[in-house]
């Protein structure tokens, strides 16, 4: 896949997202640890995902905006192509 615009180093709105993320996980790992029931285990989980998808939507929303009028024909490709791969997870 093409690469399309690289990220703005250090995007306070994704860094703080995947900082929830790496808390969702560790509250995961301590479940675990702790012998939760699965329904709960699998709402926690549902919760990384869920917060996984929305980083996942602003990168490529992200990307959508940068290219936005450009006319350039391979990053539009390039985006669709992620476009793609992310309605595939």
């Amino acid at each position: 896949m093409q690469h399309l615009a690289a990220r703005t180093p250090g995007d306070a709105a994704l860094v703080r997202r995947m900082h929830r993320v790496e808390g969702q996980a560790r509250g995961l790992t301590s479940m675990l640890e702790a012998g939760r029931p699965t329904p709960e285990l699998l709402t926690q989980i549902a919760a990384i995902r869920g917060a996984l998808r929305e980083v996942a939507c602003a990168i490529v929303a992200g990307d959508a905006r940068r290219i936005a009028g450009t006319g350039d024909g391979t990053a539009v490709d390039a985006l669709v192509e992620s476009v793609e791969q992310l309605a595939r997870q």
